[in-house]
């Protein structure tokens, strides 16, 4: 699970570290924080035990690439693997821990992956970027902590790796229709290079060179996928400025429905991988992209994969088969 929290709560010590899935359920459940109880309930009651069977990986998520993490990963995978009677590992990955487990993924070697992962699913994931990320850069958000206000963050935002490697994707963004309007300009996917430099913020345009590959080069993972987003919220599609000072005037918004952070371009993206390996994608309308991992459709849907048999209430908890490992952004 990777920690949406920064240092000023958890230490670089703590994010480095792999921990039980518990440490992110917190007994408070604010909305804030109340993202993945729903789902380590769950397969709890399934019998999963915390800390050997079911286990969260922290993540620094400010920073889009990290080795030494992509280390731990392995190691518990192989340990899991090795604790539980030689039961393949699932990963779950939710928002920007479907790209982290993807460019893990695209790491290992074919034989490690057939040996040690049994599946992988990937839940509201930006595969190749989302508009909302342009607003946050340019304009802030306050990522629903209401005593803030969005420019607060916009420094704050534009200083990290994973917000600037979430930029629509030059090459896979797919789209032709500009997604900002200005009075001299338009930008399409082709003008990040231009917009990054109107941001006029130190390192942007270099961090951004450095991380573009991320989005631009995504590859599928080489394992069963099942691929799962929401849909039916309103998604910022577009930014007009055409009747206000770009970049700092309050542009006129356009959305259209996705699940309210990632457009559903982006969310779908998976669906374009062709090769002999299983891709299943499945959008769940009506759900937002953290309300999904609350939708007991898409639970129990999981389930039913990973016992590889249905019912799932007449199955007794002897006869699961894998072990579990959620994470998330």
């Amino acid at each position: 699970m990777f920690s949406k929290f920064n240092d000023k709560i958890f230490s670089k010590t703590f994010l480095d570290q792999i921990f039980s899935i518990l440490k992110f359920t917190p007994n408070i459940r604010l909305s804030r924080t109340n993202v993945f109880t729903t789902i380590a309930e769950n397969f709890r009651k399934l019998g999963y035990v915390d800390g050997k069977s079911l286990h969260g990986a922290p993540y620094d998520f400010r920073e889009a690439q990290d080795e030494k993490f992509y280390i731990k990963v392995k190691n518990l995978i192989e340990i899991t693997y090795k604790r539980n009677k030689n039961k393949k590992v699932v990963i779950i990955a939710h928002s920007y821990g479907g790209l982290i487990a993807n460019i893990f993924l695209n790491k290992q070697r074919i034989a490690w992956k057939n040996h040690y992962l049994h599946v992988l699913f990937t839940i509201s994931t930006p595969w190749t970027g989302s508009v909302k990320t342009v607003i946050g850069l340019m304009k802030g958000l306050n990522f629903g902590v209401p005593w803030t206000r969005p420019n607060e963050w916009k420094d704050l935002l534009r200083s990290y790796q994973s917000a600037i490697s979430l930029l629509p994707s030059q090459k896979n963004w797919k789209s032709k229709q500009p997604f900002i309007l200005t009075k001299d300009k338009n930008f399409t996917n082709n003008d990040i290079d231009t917009l990054i430099k109107v941001l006029n913020y130190p390192s942007s345009y270099q961090r951004w060179q450095f991380l573009s590959n991320i989005i631009d080069n995504i590859k599928p993972p080489k394992i069963k996928t099942y691929c799962y987003f929401g849909g039916g919220y309103k998604t910022i599609k577009q930014l007009d400025y055409t009747f206000t000072k770009f970049p700092n005037g309050q542009p006129k918004l356009t959305y259209e429905l996705a699940d309210g952070t990632v457009n559903l371009k982006s969310l779908n993206y998976c669906n374009t991988w062709k090769n002999s390996y299983i891709h299943i994608s499945k959008q769940f309308q009506n759900n937002s992209h953290n309300g999904i991992l609350h939708n007991l459709d898409m639970i129990e849907n999981i389930n039913k994969i990973i016992l590889e048999t249905e019912p799932l209430h007449d199955l007794p908890i002897v006869k699961r088969k894998i072990s579990i490992k959620v994470y998330s952004c």
